[in-house]
């Protein structure tokens, strides 16, 4: 699929990211484990492809901001506007 790591390697973090800001931590984290531990042949390629160059890691202080902000939305939905006014 590419030809170099490094577009792979950006792809890979820009999927984390996504899940992280929509919320899906736990997806986020499942599937920066899958793209450094896969062995699967179908997915070899494209998960393992520059993953020892991209170095996919999900730090707490990059999450937490995103945690406290669906807390926030939640929180809304339900209309509670505590959260977003602290």
């Amino acid at each position: 699929m590419f030809q170099r790591t490094e577009p792979a390697a950006a792809l890979r973090r820009t999927v984390v990211e996504h899940f992280i800001r929509t919320g899906s931590l736990k997806a986020a984290r499942v599937f920066a484990n899958v793209c450094q531990f896969c062995s699967m042949k179908a997915l070899g390629t494209f998960l393992r492809a520059g993953v020892q160059e991209s170095g996919i890691e999900i730090s707490s202080l990059e999450t937490s901001k995103f945690e406290e902000l669906q807390i926030v939305i939640e929180a809304l939905r339900n209309h509670d506007i505590e959260p977003a006014i602290v």
